[in-house]
């Protein structure tokens, strides 16, 4: 698993946690929004943005997103990996 995932795993356990959710809901309760392209010596890639898709697939986390539709530009592929994504759980 990777940093990312790992903060997304810290978070579940800390909504579950501080306010007695159980682990359904904690993921329901949780988003992930990344810059997509590379900011502040930080990049994020389609392919890590596929990953989270999966992520979130797997969890039924509430809620994904992105911002930067600058570094979007080439056909909104970012925002095609996430525009169908439904939380099923």
């Amino acid at each position: 698993m990777g940093v990312r995932e790992e903060a997304l795993e810290s978070a579940h356990k800390n909504m579950g946690d501080i306010f007695g959710l159980t682990s359904e809901q904690a993921w329901r309760h949780i988003g992930a929004c990344p810059m997509y392209g590379t900011e502040g010596g930080s990049t994020w890639t389609l392919d890590d943005h596929k990953k989270l898709r999966k992520f979130a697939d797997d969890n039924s986390i509430g809620c994904i997103s992105g911002w930067n539709t600058n570094n979007d530009a080439t056909g909104y592929e970012y925002g095609k990996v996430q525009k169908d994504y439904r939380p099923e759980k």
